[in-house]
């Protein structure tokens, strides 16, 4: 499987592929050829991950780059799949020919964002991913355009609005986790805080919402050499020990527009990108599917107290209960 290069990436008349910016497949299981394309896929994005890296970055960050990938791919793969298995329509009979190759290609992980959206609202999926690109130290960061252009499209066409990208970010911890430094007699001094900017991108006309959610890390050690403010406070709350740290991080004074400047001006030695994915929810077909879910449960419950009344009734008293 060979990569494509952002030079011939044309949004218009190319589809994503696995190693640029598709979604990840909704069908894993029974089906050894998506598996094994996943395979390749997690090989070439992980030597993306650990090859080539900027001479500057010390070997903690990049093991935790590599590691974070590693971790995120996995996540997101069982994510998806989880979601298309738990959908409300299993039967595929009533669904024209033509209407089933996109079905197949968004099991297979080749499918356009308009496609994925048309595939979550017919299928009853509670969430669907409808692009992610792996762009480890800013490599290949600029198939973010033709990918942000596809996702406007499929809103778009699918009666939507789209919003600015300053109206609805924000940031958040990215599991709460901080890389720890190099030296291990260093132990209160941190490298880096892994982080998310997430934002809500648009809406279409049944209530689905779209997120886009970039993950990076923040270099907080010596060498990025950030501002006194931040640094100082940063080196306050190691100092003191604080068990709340990571949440504590986002109080530091100006950070979050500190933080907002250094993605916006692509400052990679201090703001290193790992990944951005897109993906549609549904919360109305979120609790339909929950409920249902509870009634299976309750009725999986019911069977299983009627099974073992009648073990009781056999084992114990000798009669043979009617099933």
């Amino acid at each position: 499987m060979t990569e494509q290069s952002s030079e011939k990436l044309n949004p218009r008349y190319e589809k994503p592929r696995p190693l640029t910016w598709a979604a990840s497949p909704l069908q894993l299981i029974g089906r050894p050829d998506i598996t094994e394309q996943q395979h390749q896929v997690f090989d070439a994005l992980l030597e993306r991950t650990a090859s080539d890296v900027p001479f500057d970055v010390p070997k903690n960050i990049q093991d935790f780059m590599a590691v974070n990938f590693m971790t995120r791919f996995h996540e997101r793969s069982m994510k998806n799949v989880e979601s298309h298995d738990s959908r409300l329509k299993k039967d595929i009979s009533d669904i024209p020919l033509d209407q089933l190759g996109v079905y197949e290609r968004a099991l297979n992980g080749n499918a356009s964002p308009s496609e994925l959206l048309w595939v979550r609202r017919t299928f009853g999926m509670r969430s669907i991913e409808l692009s992610k690109l792996t762009h480890p130290y800013g490599k290949m960061i600029d198939l973010l355009v033709p990918m942000r252009e596809a996702v406007t499209s499929a809103v778009l066409e699918n009666g939507g609005k789209v919003y600015e990208p300053t109206e609805t970010q924000k940031l958040k911890l990215l599991r709460g986790e901080m890389v720890p430094p190099s030296d291990t007699n260093e132990a209160t001094k941190y490298a880096a805080v892994a982080m998310t900017r997430k934002r809500l991108v648009g809406e279409v006309d049944d209530d689905t919402r779209i997120y886009e959610r970039s993950s990076f890390i923040i270099r907080v050690d010596e060498a990025t050499h950030l501002d006194p403010e931040i640094t100082d406070a940063l080196n306050y709350l190691q100092l003191s020990n604080n068990s709340n740290l990571i949440q504590d991080f986002l109080t530091i004074p100006y950070i979050s527009s500190k933080v907002f400047a250094f993605l916006d001006n692509n400052n990679f030695d201090v703001a290193i990108p790992l990944s951005t994915t897109v993906y549609a929810y549904n919360r109305n077909t979120d609790r339909k599917i929950e409920d249902s879910i509870s009634s299976e449960r309750a009725s999986q419950r019911k069977d299983s107290d009627l099974v073992r009344l009648r073990r009781i009734a056999r084992e114990e008293y000798g009669i043979a209960l009617f099933k």
